[in-house]
């Protein structure tokens, strides 16, 4: 690298030559600096001679410009070939300007944001909701099912695989809430009472809410994570390519499998949770076997099994409806698909809490 200095008029021109790398930037530097630091108005850097530049030198003329401007001089870059226009194309030698800060917005913009985005939000849910509805329940009335086969293995890991965790935390409950009760019914001379508590609170709450919060964190859980994979690796628009509806052939199955498993496990919960009160009822608190099926006979009614079912296809639903809205909604990579999954869960449990809530307070009014 050769380095000469020339005067032409009111500029100073620098005529740089050969090779600019790192090897070279402290030469570069200190000449342009000086040079900047002596000379007041216009300096000139002629680089037609030179045969090649790095990122280095770029950051030398970088820092040479801003020591310019900071003494209210112009620095200015001639002679550039093709490689070197390519160069400072790509690493710039001029500062960018900042980016100057966003304001902080009012309270009716804000107000408007969230409203826009609650009313995507919502229309976004409404088209899933009638898609799903419309692949689960009209197109099988056109003979467009899914996938028998598909259909019994969604049941068998929905359904099959979760029968012993359903089972086992049911009858604890069961048991939790006959000790429970217990204690206060023993005041008054009113264990027999236990079973009518245990009856009605697992066919009518207990029972629905137990599987499905566990279906939820089993089953909700793998399908977002399914469908947001599917969304990552590209192989949603690949049935989309090949004219594969993804809802017909990825969705429904899981649909009409939670439909149908969740009401059975349900029921299966609610025995179980009886049973563990029943044995509270007979090894505890001394009552005949007779006496609790007696009593459990005379409070529980037809309607109150029918209030659980209820509510179970409701929640089996709502599990498969956020599970595929935050799958098909990802955003980013695995990192995303972990997102999403984790913000499924939590979604579900709070909308299945709500639904319950609603449904308890319908169903005692109409009671």
């Amino acid at each position: 690298m050769e380095i000469k200095q020339g005067q032409e008029q009111d500029k100073h021109i620098i005529f740089v030559s050969g090779a600019l790398s790192y090897r070279k930037v402290s030469r570069l530097f200190k000449t342009l600096r000086q040079v900047v630091a002596s000379t007041p108005g216009k300096i000139q850097i002629n680089l037609a001679d030179v045969t090649s530049i790095d990122s280095a030198a770029v950051a030398c003329f970088v820092e040479a410009n801003r020591l310019a401007k900071a003494k209210g001089s112009v620095l200015e870059l001639q002679g550039l070939n093709a490689q070197l226009e390519r160069t400072f194309s790509i690493l710039p030698w001029k500062e960018v300007p900042p980016i100057p800060l966003a304001t902080k917005s009012g309270l009716l913009e804000r107000m408007g944001v969230a409203g826009y985005e609650a009313f995507g939000l919502i229309l976004n849910v409404a088209i899933l909701i009638s898609d799903i509805f419309y692949w689960a329940v009209i197109a099988p009335i056109r003979r467009k099912l899914p996938s028998f086969a598909t259909v019994i293995e969604q049941g068998i890991y929905i359904g099959a695989d979760a029968v012993a965790i359903v089972g086992l935390t049911s009858f604890l409950v069961g048991m939790t809430l006959a000790l429970l009760s217990s204690y206060q019914l023993r005041q008054f001379g009113a264990d027999i009472f236990v079973a009518n508590l245990v009856g009605v609170a697992m066919a009518r709450e207990m029972g629905p809410l137990i599987a499905a919060i566990i279906v939820a964190g089993r089953s909700g859980a793998a399908i977002a994570a399914e469908i947001a994979t599917m969304v990552v690796t590209e192989e949603i628009d690949a049935l989309k390519t090949m004219g594969i509806n993804p809802m017909r052939f990825v969705v429904i199955p899981k649909v009409w499998a939670i439909t149908v498993t969740q009401p059975l496990l349900t029921i299966m919960s609610d025995l179980l949770g009886i049973f563990g009160g029943f044995m509270v009822g007979v090894l505890i608190l001394d009552l005949s076997p007779m006496t609790f099926i007696n009593q459990l006979i005379k409070t529980l009614f037809v309607f109150d099994i029918v209030t659980g079912l209820i509510k179970s296809i409701a929640f089996a639903w709502i599990i498969v409806i956020v599970g595929t809205y935050k799958g098909f909604n990802v955003e980013g990579g695995a990192k995303g698909v972990g997102l999403v999954t984790t913000s499924s869960v939590v979604i579900c449990l709070f909308t299945i809490i709500i639904t319950d809530a609603f449904f308890s307070l319908l169903f005692t009014f109409i009671k």
